[in-house]
């Protein structure tokens, strides 16, 4: 058995929920209509998605850590649906060593997993920060960047080889 944990806290208290991910591939969060935050740090290789769904409150989402890589520490396909108020989400792949081709569009972002058939999802975000490797040959590619605002961070003036938009 693959052990899954998802640990939920109110500030608080915390409470700690594990699975079988082998068995449970896909997963649905389901945000309350406060003020949440949900940190994915990792995902089994198992996990085939985790769909993340904002409620009424300014959410925020982060996705991977800053001491770790993204590709990795997560495996599955990750799909943000912002709900009201302001919503937003972090990316950090700031420890990734590895050389990577990203290309971000008005609703996903691609190139930072292992897997290239895996991408991160999104719909209705107001902002977005995307904190990249150090790898010298990164190339970053966008198009039709419009809403929501992205900010692209580097952890070294040279990582973002080439920016196309």
């Amino acid at each position: 058995m693959q052990n899954g944990l998802v640990t939920l806290t109110d500030g608080a208290n915390e409470a700690t929920v594990t699975f079988d991910s082998s068995v449970f591939k896909d997963i649905n969060i389901i945000m309350s209509p406060c003020n949440d935050v949900v940190i994915i740090e990792t995902t089994s290789s198992a996990q085939e998605s985790i769909s993340i769904r904002g409620g009424a409150g300014d959410d925020t989402v982060t996705l991977g850590t800053v001491d770790n890589s993204f590709d990795t520490n997560i495996h599955a396909n990750l799909i943000v649906y912002a709900g009201e108020g302001f919503d937003s989400v972090t990316i950090h792949d700031g420890s990734s060593e590895a050389e990577k081709t990203t290309k971000i569009t008005p609703t996903a972002v691609q190139g930072l997993y292992a897997d290239s058939t895996k991408s991160i999802s999104y719909f209705g975000v107001e902002a977005m920060t995307i904190n990249l490797g150090t790898e010298e040959a990164d190339v970053v590619s966008t198009c039709n960047l419009s809403q929501p605002a992205r900010t692209l961070e580097s952890l070294d003036c040279s990582q973002i080889k080439k920016y196309r938009t």
